[in-house]
């Protein structure tokens, strides 16, 4: 009898301990989380005034491109994943001097020393011009480091989101811009990645608005920033 006590107290702390935790833990949010709970805790999320510091110098012309203001932005995810290659499965790619050891900044975004980049555009090379034919039904976004050696996937966007540009703000931070398009709601989303050396840490926020005041385009304008021709508009 003693024994069984003793057990029961310990699943007792243990289911006390456990929800703990998980009450603290950060509740990921997207466009699609459309409860009135949900609701209330993306109007108590808004963006804070250090992140709008960091974010908006480097982000000012999408801001402007779709006239948004960044304080309308909420945050959606904040998690963090490790800096490890996924050296198996359909999404592995080997470094390869040849294709990846390059400068091409018509269809890959570099990092201030050039020794970083992000692969992501579908950008092909004819003679000597660069085209984009259009986009498949998703995006894999890799990460390219010529110095290390290393070829890593580091996020998949399926069919609802466009990522539309990238913006380096040093060696080991970059912002992705891009949008969120939904049955329910149509949204833009900033996310900035911070590279770490075991750890990357990610900050998604979202802004919300309705089909009839959601705009597209700026993924054009940024690869024809680039010298990228349009095949089909």
């Amino acid at each position: 009898m003693k024994y069984f006590s003793l057990i029961l107290i310990i699943l007792i702390l243990n289911s006390v301990f456990t929800h703990s935790v998980l009450a603290n833990e950060f509740k990921s949010l997207s466009p699609d989380n459309t409860s009135q709970e949900d609701m209330l805790i993306k109007a108590k999320r808004k963006i804070s005034t250090s992140a709008i510091k960091d974010i908006e110098p480097t982000i000012k012309d999408w801001l402007e491109f779709y006239n948004l203001d960044i304080s309308t932005f909420y945050l959606g995810e904040n998690y963090q994943y490790e800096n490890t290659v996924v050296d198996e499965g359909i999404y592995f790619r080997e470094f390869d001097p040849e294709t990846d050891d390059v400068y091409i900044p018509q269809m890959f975004d570099y990092s201030p020393s050039q020794q970083k980049y992000i692969d992501f555009q579908e950008v092909y090379k004819k003679g000597n011009d660069y085209f984009w034919a259009g986009r498949d039904d998703c995006q894999e976004i890799y990460l390219i480091d010529r110095k290390l050696k290393t070829h890593k996937l580091i996020n998949w966007f399926g069919t609802m989101q466009l990522l539309e540009a990238v913006f380096w703000q040093n060696e080991n931070s970059f912002i992705i811009l891009g949008i969120y398009e939904s049955s329910n709601v149509d949204s833009y989303f900033i996310e900035k990645v911070t590279l770490g050396q075991n750890i990357n840490m990610v900050e998604k926020y979202y802004h919300e608005t309705n089909h009839e005041h959601f705009n597209t385009g700026y993924f054009i304008k940024f690869l024809k920033s680039k010298g990228v021709i349009i095949e089909y508009e």
